[in-house]
């Protein structure tokens, strides 16, 4: 394992220097960067390549058992089954999880619901603008706005002559 040396900067000069370096780092690491993602589209193309048939037979044979299941399913169930087990597998029909369909306009059900006195099936979602509060600044109790210095470090984004020399 690497130890660690500290490093301490003592005056202008030496910042220069370190910003130089760290414009540097950037630059090799944008570089790094920019082949691995290359290589990761290169990669993919390659798989893309390779799936697309797969994926196309896959398709196909989905549909052809799922076609002849849907045509011989009263034959192929027994029972409360609803699948069919096989020696290379199984295939069937599931329910999905219940979930709420809104077949008409909201506002003409949210309407509706009130009229009812069935107001327990309407959310009704609070929140603070936080746009409108830095906006207009009102005094507001438990509310401060509040802004965070943080340090930066901007190097140029030149190219040193020996690092075209590297490249």
């Amino acid at each position: 394992m690497a130890t660690s040396v500290r490093v301490v900067c003592k005056d202008q000069n030496e910042a220069n220097t370190m910003l130089r370096r760290l414009g540097e780092i950037e630059r090799k690491l944008l570089l790094a960067r920019t082949q691995v993602a290359e290589e990761v589209a290169s990669l993919n193309q390659a798989l893309d390549q390779l799936a697309q048939p797969l994926m196309a037979e896959q398709k196909k044979l989905i549909r052809a058992v799922e076609k002849y299941a849907d045509k011989n399913r009263n034959t192929l169930l027994s029972g409360e089954s609803k699948s069919v087990k096989l020696t290379s597998g199984e295939f069937g029909w599931r329910l999905s999880p219940p979930r709420v369909s809104v077949l008409g306009e909201i506002k003409t059900i949210i309407l509706s619901l009130k009229r009812r006195g069935l107001k327990r099936f309407i959310r009704i979602k609070l929140e603070l603008d936080k746009e409108a509060i830095l906006r207009d600044r009102p005094e507001i109790a438990g509310v401060e706005i509040v802004q965070d210095e943080k340090f930066f470090i901007l190097p140029l984004e030149e190219v040193t002559a020996a690092e075209r020399q590297v490249a």
